[in-house]
Formats: C-alpha cells, sequence, structure tokens
C-alpha cells in the first residue's frame, strides 16, 4: 500500500477489467486519491457464471485489489484480520464507498460497514438501488418512472424482486447516520429520491468531470448540396436507441434524404446505409471519441437513451464540439443538458424525430445556428476533484476485533488467476 491513508470502494466487480462508465470512474477516482496521498482498496465478488456450486463456495470471498493491483480473495474474518494487519501497521481508512451493490451479498455488506465506523459514501452510478434492472427500463422495453418499486407497480416485469428494496434500504438505514449520497446530475437526484425521498438532505451532487482550457470555434456552414452527418455514438445497443437509429436511416435513404448517417464505435455486423468509423478507447485512448468527432465533423449525435441516464460520458464528449443534439425526454441528464445548454432539441418520440429529419431545410438551419454558436469550446476532460474535498483524513478510526493473521484463500486466487489468463485469450 503506497499511502498511509485509504479509501475503501465496493463495487460489483473488478473494475481494471471492464470499460464501462462505472470503471472509468472509478480508474479516474483511484488515480485522484493516489495524488492526494490516499491508496485504494477496491473489494468485490467473484462469480465464474460457470458452476453454481463453484459460485456458492466463492461468494463467501472478497476479491481484494490494492492500488491496482490483487491481493488476493478473503472471506469475512480474514479481510477483518487484513484491515487489524494493516492498522497495526500504521495504515488507516479514512471512507467506505459503494459504487454498486449488483452481485454482492447485502446481508454480508451491512455486516461490514457496521464493523466499520467510518463515513459511507453511495454513488449514484446507476440505479440498481432502486432495482436489479439498473436502467429502470420495464422488460427491457421502455422507461418504467420514478415512482418506488411496488407490486402495483412491477407485477409482469421480469425483473421484480419484492426482497429487493427491503435489503438495500436496510443497508442504507444501518449508516444513515453517517451516509452521503453522491448524484453525478439533478436527473440521477431526482429519479432517486422518488424511491428514497426520506434521504433528500443526504443527497449531493457532484458531477464526475470538469472541463479544463478552451479553444475556437472553427465551424463553417456546409455547401448546401452536401449531406448532413448525423451520428450515433459507442456501442450499439438497443437502450441507447440503436434500433431507432437504424429506422431513420433505413427512412432516409428511402425518401433520399441528404444525411449521411455514420456510426463512430464498434460494430460486429455493419448496417446497410450506416457508415462505420471505428473508435476503441483501449486502442486509441481515452479521448478516442472526441477526437473521433472532432475529424469527421458531425453535425448531429444522436443520444437517444430509453433510460434515463444519471450522467452519460459521451454527453460530456459531445460538449466539447459544436454538434447538434437529439434526444428524448425520458435520457435523463442527456435532455436536460440538452435544454439548460440550448444544446440542441429533445422530441417527444422517433415519429417527431423522424418528421422533423424531413424538413431538410430546417434541419440545416437548426445546424448553422447550433453549431456556430459559441465562440469558444472547451478543450478537454478531466477528472472532477471536488470529490476529495469530503475526505476526512483526521477522523479516529477504532480498529476490528481480530487477530491480524489475514490468509488468502488459495483457490479462490488461483481460479481467478485462470480467468484472468482466459479474459487475455480473449475466451469468456
Amino acid at each position: 500500500m503506497r499511502h498511509d491513508r485509504y479509501v475503501l470502494l465496493l463495487t460489483y466487480a473488478d473494475y481494471r477489467r471492464a470499460l464501462g462508465g462505472l470503471e472509468r470512474y472509478m480508474r479516474e477516482e483511484t488515480q485522484l486519491l493516489d495524488k492526494g496521498g490516499f491508496s485504494a482498496v477496491c473489494l468485490f465478488p467473484f462469480t465464474t457464471r460457470r458452476s453454481r456450486w463453484l459460485d456458492r463456495h466463492l461468494s463467501g470471498y472478497w476479491g481484494v485489489t490494492v492500488d491496482g493491483a490483487v491481493a488476493g480473495f478473503y472471506d469475512e474474518i480474514a479481510l477483518e484480520n487484513l484491515i487489524v494487519a494493516w492498522g497495526r501497521a500504521g495504515k488507516r481508512p479514512v471512507e467506505i464507498q459503494l459504487h454498486n451493490l449488483r452481485n454482492l451479498n447485502l446481508d454480508r455488506v451491512r455486516r461490514f460497514l457496521c464493523q466499520m465506523p467510518l463515513p459511507v459514501r453511495l454513488f449514484l452510478h446507476d440505479y440498481a438501488t432502486v432495482c436489479p434492472k439498473s436502467s429502470l427500463l420495464r422488460n427491457g422495453e421502455q422507461f418504467c418512472g420514478r415512482e418506488p418499486p411496488s407490486a402495483a407497480k412491477c407485477t409482469g416485469c421480469v425483473s421484480w424482486t419484492p426482497d429487493h428494496h427491503r435489503r438495500i434500504r436496510a443497508v442504507l438505514e444501518s449508516v444513515r447516520e453517517r451516509l452521503q449520497v453522491v448524484a453525478p446530475s439533478r436527473a440521477a437526484r431526482h429519479v432517486w429520491l422518488g424511491t428514497f425521498p426520506d434521504f433528500e438532505d443526504r443527497v449531493e451532487i457532484i458531477p464526475h468531470l470538469q472541463t479544463a482550457g478552451s479553444r475556437p470555434n472553427v465551424y463553417s456552414p456546409r455547401p448546401p448540396a452536401a449531406a448532413i452527418r448525423l451520428a450515433f455514438l459507442g456501442a450499439a445497443g438497443r437502450h441507447k436507441g440503436w434500433e431507432v437509429f437504424r429506422r431513420l436511416a433505413a427512412r432516409a435513404a428511402a425518401e433520399k434524404w441528404p444525411y449521411d448517417f455514420l456510426h463512430l464505435g464498434w460494430v460486429r455486423d455493419p448496417v446497410p446505409g450506416i457508415r462505420n468509423i471505428p473508435v476503441s478507447v483501449v486502442q486509441d485512448g481515452p479521448d478516442a471519441m472526441i477526437r473521433a468527432l472532432r475529424l469527421a465533423d458531425i453535425d448531429i449525435v444522436f443520444l437517444w437513451s430509453l433510460c434515463p441516464e444519471t450522467y452519460s460520458y459521451v454527453l460530456q464528449e459531445c460538449l466539447l464540439t459544436n454538434a447538434m443534439l437529439v434526444t428524448n425526454p425520458d435520457s435523463g441528464n442527456i435532455a436536460d443538458t440538452v435544454m439548460d445548454r440550448k444544446a440542441g432539441r429533445v422530441f417527444a418520440g422517433p415519429a417527431e424525430l423522424e418528421k422533423y429529419l424531413g424538413d431538410v431545410p430546417l434541419v440545416r438551419r437548426d445546424v448553422d445556428s447550433y453549431r456556430s454558436r459559441p465562440a469558444t469550446l472547451p478543450d478537454r476532460l478531466v477528472p472532477n476533484d471536488a470529490i476529495l474535498a469530503a475526505l476526512d483524513g483526521t477522523a479516529d478510526f477504532v480498529l476490528p476485533a481480530g487477530t491480524g493473521r489475514a490468509r488468502p484463500n488459495r483457490l479462490a486466487g488461483f481460479l481467478y488467476g485462470l480467468k484472468e489468463l482466459k479474459s487475455r485469450a480473449g475466451q469468456p
């Protein structure tokens, strides 16, 4: 452990192994913590998805990474002893962060929190604390609303789990007096408080990113006969509006509307009428999408999330360009930001958007208006260091009872190492 003070971060999986928004945030936060003089200790469950028997055995262990390196897999007693051993070596925890409780045994989480009398922060990366279907899409189809889960509302949905809400609330109630909830946007706060209104005084808004630097807006209107460039960004997921985008491309082709439909990201099966521009943050770096947007000189970005986004990294990347944004009212922080920043249009549904795109002269006027409006644009995105301000590195911490002898489970460690090797080889 590099530092004498550390933060405990609980999440659903090893954040080093995935490329989603949650994992990106955790990588950036651990770097911030390191610069601020704090080590990051991540705790996560280990599931194989191969064997129920093996999963039952492994579910009793916490995976532990310290400053980005695997430290091993520990049961509850061994983890307590590990923390005691660190304490005797002068290493002191200052905070517990709950990033995603999916896959975690909630009773075990509650016991752990009770054993560790530290400040607790819950981060609303998604709505997993509201429903196991963290996107809040009823049967994967449409936003189910911000009302709390209930039999009246949720019966008929495959994600309806009556016990989920009770167990999550038990976790939150166990730390109510030392809990702070971090929402990355006004939309995330609004939706989450629909289920937990009694925690309103515990919620603060801290966006994940902030802008830095500036650059001139170099937009110049296209020739009247030029195609309007309309882009879908990132993974081609249904909940991100991919099927709507495909239908729009087909309609535009049939009507011979002057649009160039592009997909900036990776796609397994190319779609006729949609030009793919491969973009990979793995191969091209974390700013790959920003560079691709600028290079392709996109006119309109299609951000049609069917679920209320708590934040949306790709939205923030779009705001560094002068592209016009189109979205729907259920897209959460996307819709709020488009309206607040006057960065584009919010359409009631696909039919309204399709009708709008058919009025090509109006679209051209809007594109010129939105794209030429700012004289300067932000240059880059950087992690928001406001998250460090609330860390209390001076609070006293009483070590839990324990022998200080911490032994990781060798079988779990071996299996996890094997899983990592298969992952690097491209196997599931």
